[in-house]
Formats: structure tokens, C-alpha cells, sequence
């Protein structure tokens, strides 16, 4: 786990860097409005945004998704997205701060829950 935790330490530094107001930066360009859409919907829109923008991009997500605040850290620490911390904008939805990772994995297409590449499995266990 301490990976992670240097992860989440270091993408949080970086943030807080580029603002001083304690709030990342973010351009208009580069938020993402998922309003009120389910998980599985809401991170196939926040796949093929990010796909766009290059790695050390902040992005914001926007979503009202009661799952929101535990799926987009999980799908962060599946993917090698660095997840910055949630906030609520001035209208009172939650949002999502995350940064575009250059060593991001791939996941399956129109299954942004799962990895594109399977982990190989052990030598002598066998597929059922």
C-alpha cells in the first residue's frame, strides 16, 4: 500500500501547486459534467474524455451518483489515475479531482471496470 499512498502524495503536491487557493485549477475544457448518471455510464463518458487530455492533466468530474465517491477512487487505483480528493461546487454537487497518468492501464472497451490485460496467472494453475 505504500504506493499507493505516495501516489495519491505526490498527485496531491502537484495539485496543490498549481493553485493557491487550495482548489486545482481546472478549465472549463477540462471538467466533466456526469450529472446524474449511473457508475458503469458515468466512467465510460470519463474514459473517452480523458483519453484527450495529456498526462498531468487535472480533470474534474462532476456527479451526483450516490456510488460516485467510492467508484471513481477505486476505478482511479485500478487504472494508475492519480485520484486528488472530492469537493462541492458552488451548487452544491460533488465533484472529483483526478490527474491523467502517462502510465495509466487500459481497460476493456465499453467495460471501464475491468482491465484491458488480464494479470497472468501462476505457473501450474490451470483456467477452469
Amino acid at each position: 500500500m505504500a504506493g499507493t499512498s505516495v501516489s495519491w502524495s505526490v498527485g496531491y503536491a502537484r495539485m496543490m501547486a498549481r493553485s493557491v487557493s487550495g482548489t486545482p485549477r481546472v478549465d472549463s475544457h477540462r471538467a466533466i459534467d456526469g450529472g446524474d448518471r449511473a457508475c458503469g455510464e458515468l466512467l465510460l463518458q470519463l474514459v473517452e474524455r480523458m483519453r484527450r487530455f495529456p498526462a498531468g492533466t487535472v480533470v474534474r468530474l462532476v456527479a451526483t451518483d450516490p456510488a460516485a465517491p467510492i467508484d471513481i477512487p477505486a476505478w482511479c487505483h485500478l487504472t494508475g489515475h492519480v485520484y486528488l480528493g472530492c469537493g462541492r461546487g458552488p451548487d452544491g454537487r460533488p465533484h472529483y479531482d483526478l490527474e491523467v497518468s502517462a502510465a495509466a492501464t487500459a481497460t476493456r472497451q465499453g467495460m471501464p471496470w475491468r482491465q484491458a490485460k488480464p494479470n497472468p496467472q501462476p505457473e501450474g494453475l490451470t483456467s477452469p
